[in-house]
């Protein structure tokens, strides 16, 4: 073995290979490593071939395939073949194999054939079917060189194999891996490193994994609780209003009209304030706003005017709570505030194909087209906000539209709808919808 592996020998195979571009080389040992053993024999001829990664071409080899044929075996291939004729193979010009007599060259048929790699087959026929037994001597010559090539191929193939398959399993896994579903992640069965490797990468996408969903819940609860804030909030000078509304009935002895005011904005606090949910039905949220707008009357009387127009079959639709409310607000405190009497309010609900839609218009002033602009150049931004940031963008307390649109655009995304325009004649409409869910 220590003859075998020896570093002499290694540097005569790899100055070989050296020599043959790195593809393959032939070495004959006539004296055996065995030859002090049991099963010594007269030599071998050794085809020696790195295997290498077929994805790297140009590395070093990550080892040698070696195979041996044995010369005791040539010798009893081709004997049976040349009957009473002599063939020789040489090996770099000197004799490596002799098998029958060589009576000389009075008389004989005789072959010299190079085959390349430093070998040579000399054959020699004494009789009339000399011919014959050249020409079969190198066909089998030839088989069983073809034979060698063969099993190194198929050797190599199946070794390069074994070591590249996990790498490039693990190298499409980790391409392929998404943080949403870990639960593909499977360990195959292959060399240890490679495996522990994979067991690592599993590892660490579960970690991942479990500390985005931790992530995720913490702002979704951020999120929620922002948002019940702002569906709890009822304007403190509507209140105020309405509570002096309450007074003066009941000082001018109108009880039962104050009993219903009362009860009006008890809805409406009780409304904004269910904490249970954050969606409703259309007709839940119909139901508030008329509270609200019939609170408005009481304080306006004929100077007030509202309509409301419910599409059949939109009343179980769901959509974010306490959203047309602060429509309404909206329209009074920046349109309806800068225009006379009597001021007027149309609330239009309808459904197209698979979205819903509500309707906000007023006769005030009117919206200036520099704040229609303003506003879709906000709204637009929105796309490329986080979530951390329309968060903090809602104001809790404030009444603006951009909290609506801001808390539309969170539920809906891209599948929210919006639109905001003057009025032919006067005042402003403004349009939100999303999807039926």
């Amino acid at each position: 073995m220590q003859n075998y592996v020896s570093e002499k020998r290694m540097d005569k195979v790899t100055g070989r290979l050296a020599e043959n571009k790195g593809i393959s080389t032939n070495l004959v040992y006539t004296e055996d490593v065995l030859q002090n053993t049991e099963f010594k024999t007269d030599g071998y001829i050794a085809v020696v071939r790195p295997v290498r990664d077929s994805n790297i071409r140009d590395g070093l080899p990550l080892g040698y395939l070696e195979v041996h044929l044995s010369l005791n075996g040539i010798k009893e291939q081709i004997t049976p073949l040349i009957g009473s004729g002599n063939a020789a193979i040489y090996y770099q010009g000197r004799s490596i194999l002799q098998v029958g007599e060589d009576r000389g060259d009075a008389g004989a048929f005789a072959v010299t054939k190079d085959i390349g790699d430093g070998f040579e087959i000399r054959l020699k026929s004494y009789n009339e079917n000399g011919r014959q037994v050249v020409l079969v001597t190198i066909i089998i010559l030839f088989i069983i060189a073809t034979l060698i090539i063969i099993s190194m191929v198929l050797v190599q193939r199946k070794v390069v194999t074994r070591i590249t398959k996990p790498l490039i399993s693990l190298f499409n896994l980790v391409q392929t891996t998404d943080l949403d579903d870990v639960s593909r992640l499977e360990e195959e069965h292959s060399i240890d490193e490679i495996l522990e490797l994979q067991q690592s990468f599993n590892h660490m996408m579960k970690s991942l994994q479990a500390s985005v969903e931790e992530t995720v819940a913490m702002r979704t609860e951020k999120v929620n609780a922002q948002m019940l804030a702002l569906q709890a909030q009822v304007d403190p000078h509507f209140i105020h209003n309405t509570l002096a509304i309450i007074s003066s009935l009941a000082d001018e002895g109108e009880n039962q009209k104050a009993k219903d005011v009362s009860n009006m904005l008890s809805s409406m606090i009780r409304y904004s304030s269910d904490y249970t949910k954050q969606e409703t039905t259309l007709s839940q949220e119909i139901d508030n706003i008329v509270s609200y707008l019939k609170l408005v009357k009481y304080r306006y009387e004929e100077d007030f005017v509202y309509q409301i127009e419910l599409e059949a079959g939109c009343g179980e639709v769901q959509i974010p709570r306490f959203i047309i409310q602060p429509l309404v607000e909206n329209a009074i405190r920046h349109s309806l505030n800068k225009a006379d009497f009597p001021w007027k309010i149309a609330i239009t609900c309808y459904q197209r194909e698979e979205k819903w839609y509500i309707e906000v218009s007023d006769n005030g002033a009117g919206i200036e087209p520099d704040s229609i602009e303003e506003i879709k150049n906000r709204l637009a931004k929105m796309n490329d906000s986080s979530m951390d940031e329309l968060v903090k963008n809602l104001k809790i307390g404030g009444f603006s539209l951009m909290n609506i649109l801001i808390r539309m655009y969170i539920h809906y995304k891209d599948d929210m709808e919006f639109d905001i325009y003057r009025n032919n004649e006067d005042g402003t409409t403004v349009m939100i919808g999303g999807m039926i869910e």
